[in-house]
């Protein structure tokens, strides 16, 4: 049995990237990136706009319980579809703008309509595609929510990269693997209306610090603990055949072309957060007790400690081909809205951060997995608007 323990909402980190030939130290590239295109260290005359809260999904029982929600999306007529996800129960729901419940999609099953391993929604058109890797494709649902079909996907599970990249208005980016002399590599794959037919690499990234430590307790079972406030790095599809890539501790945002070439970066002046000893130490709570455990076995015995906590959270992009970067500040959590030549378009706050979960972006609304409250997961609904 393989369990994983977080210390932290940020697991461990890519420090090092690889790009085709060519392996670069993350560290060493980022003063090259700075001098490059895209550059926006410049006076700040961006937009602040301000995010109200609009309506609150979720109960602790009834068709408004989440077990977990791993997917958010809204429909063509303001509706929001729900992707909830626990071991024995996986659901797609649909509520309407004022979060109500209306219907629920699909069921559990192997055969035409069913999913077994739901991971992300995005469109396909007018069409509902749902990442569904215990059963090797991408489910295809019809405007009536009835089943039109399949397209194939590989059995990846686990992990933040493995969801439908909704980057494009006409399709969406997905993880895949394919073989090669020396084993096998990941590499994005699009999916346009017609099928997949285009693909980019994968960063490969190489872990140069100790944030991840492993052991083996008398039972046999597998615990990973990751460090306090690791870094992480973020890498998502973007338009044009581009990948934006960034590590969360510093505020830089590269964009490489389709041969692993740097177009475009963005990169702003963002102090850390200092890490308080009293935060570190209860973060490496669980760490902590677990070596107290007779016959454990592990690989490390100390992790590195970060210069700071995170200043990125996720990046994703909207329905109008919008990048959005989540900024944890010294002067609270924002989101910034860049247009496709790099430029800040808005700043935002009032909104929680996004954890884990691709937000559902529609117009002027966006819809966030919220953490859990009372016990049981919630939704947030919010409006988003230039301050009048």
């Amino acid at each position: 049995m393989r369990k994983r323990r977080r210390a932290s909402s940020f697991p461990s980190p890519a420090v090092a990237v690889s790009l085709g030939m060519r392996r670069l130290l993350l560290p060493a590239l980022l003063p090259l990136l700075a001098c490059s295109s895209g550059d926006t260290r410049a006076t700040d005359t961006t937009p602040a706009w301000r995010a109200e809260a609009v309506a609150t999904i979720g109960s602790d029982s009834g068709d408004a319980s989440f077990a977990g929600v791993r997917s958010l999306l809204f429909g063509k007529g303001g509706e929001l579809y729900v992707l909830d996800y626990q071991y024995q129960s996986k659901e797609l729901k649909v509520f309407d703008s004022a979060g109500n419940f209306l219907r629920r999609v699909g069921r559990l099953g192997s055969g035409p309509g069913e999913f077994r391993d739901p991971y992300s929604i995005a469109w396909l058109g007018d069409t509902l595609a749902l990442l569904d890797p215990g059963n090797a494709r991408i489910g295809l649902f019809g405007p009536d929510d009835k089943w039109v079909g399949q397209l194939p996907a590989p059995r990846l599970t686990g992990g933040n990269n493995v969801r439908l990249f909704r980057t494009t208005g006409d399709g969406f980016w997905a993880l895949a693997r394919r073989p090669t002399e020396s084993g096998s590599e990941s590499f994005f794959l699009r999916y346009p209306a017609a099928g997949p037919n285009d693909s980019l690499p994968f960063a490969d990234m190489t872990v140069a610090a100790r944030t991840t430590i492993t052991c083996e307790f008398p039972d046999r079972s597998l615990h990973f603990f990751d460090a306090p406030f690791a870094p992480m790095s973020r890498q998502v599809p973007a338009p044009e055949s581009r990948r934006a890539i960034a590590r969360t501790d510093a505020y830089r945002i590269t964009f490489l072309g389709p041969a692993g070439d740097t177009v475009q970066t963005i990169q702003r002046e963002e102090p850390l957060h200092p890490i308080a000893d009293s935060a570190w130490e209860a973060g490496l709570g669980e760490w902590t007790e677990a070596r107290k455990t007779a016959g454990i076995k592990c690989d490390g015995d100390s992790f590195d400690r970060p210069a700071g906590q995170p200043v990125l959270g996720a990046l994703f992009y909207d329905d109008q081909g919008r990048l959005w970067v989540e900024v944890h500040s010294l002067d609270g959590l924002r989101y910034d809205l860049y247009d496709a030549a790099g430029t800040r378009v808005a700043t935002i706050t009032g909104l929680p951060t996004s954890g884990e979960v691709d937000p559902a972006i529609q117009g002027d609304r966006i819809a966030i997995a919220l953490p859990e409250e009372g016990g049981f997961p919630r939704i947030g609904i919010y409006r988003f608007a230039a301050p009048k």
